[in-house]
C-alpha cells in the first residue's frame, strides 16, 4: 500500500474563498474577448463577502489575495465607487492549489517556532523538577550524617538553587 502523506486540515479562509468562488461564478456570464471566450464575475467583492457571505469586511484582502494566489481569478477591470470590478474565473479552488501557492513561512518563522518549542519543553522540564524538589530535600537530609548539624533552605537568589548549609 502506498505511503499517505496526512496533509494537515486546511484554515478556515481556503473554505471562504470556495464559497467566493463558487458565488462569483454562479452570477457570472460568458464573455468573448479577442477571440477568446471567458467566464466573467461583475460587481463588488466587498459586497459579496460582506452581504452575501456574511464574512466580515477584514477577510476582503486575504480571500482576494489568496484567489489571485492560486490563480483562481484575473482582475480585468479595477472597479471603485459606483464602478463594479470585472473577474476572470479562471480555475475552481482546490486543497491542493491552496497548498502549493500558500505563501512559504520565512526562516525567521521557522525558527521562533522551534524556538517556542525549546522554551514549552523546558518549562515541562522544570515544572517536573520543581514538583520532585520536596523529595530531593528531604533524600539530602537523610544523607546528612548529623541532621540537627545541617539545615536545607532555598537560596532566593535569581539561581534558585538548593543550598544545604552546614550550621557551626
Amino acid at each position: 500500500m502506498p505511503d499517505i502523506e496526512e496533509q494537515p486540515p486546511l484554515p478556515a479562509i481556503y473554505n471562504h474563498c470556495l464559497r467566493a468562488y463558487e458565488t462569483m461564478r454562479a452570477q457570472a456570464g460568458v464573455r468573448e474577448s479577442e477571440g477568446k471566450r471567458m467566464l466573467v464575475w461583475e460587481g463588488f467583492l466587498t459586497r459579496l463577502l460582506g452581504d452575501e457571505l456574511n464574512l466580515p469586511t477584514p477577510y476582503y484582502t486575504s480571500v482576494r489575495t489568496h484567489l489571485v494566489r492560486m490563480e483562481c481569478v484575473r482582475q480585468l477591470q479595477r472597479g471603485g465607487g459606483n464602478s463594479p470590478s470585472q473577474w476572470e474565473l479562471v480555475k475552481k479552488p482546490t486543497p491542493e492549489l491552496f497548498r502549493e501557492k500558500a505563501p512559504k513561512r520565512s526562516q525567521r518563522d521557522r525558527e521562533l517556532e522551534t524556538l517556542r518549542g525549546q522554551v514549552g519543553d523546558m518549562q515541562r522540564r522544570i515544572g517536573e523538577l520543581e514538583k520532585m524538589f520536596p523529595e530531593l530535600v528531604a533524600f539530602v537530609n537523610k544523607l546528612a550524617p548529623a541532621k540537627d548539624n545541617y539545615e536545607s533552605t532555598t537560596d532566593h537568589t535569581h539561581s534558585g538553587h538548593v543550598v544545604v548549609k552546614q550550621e557551626v
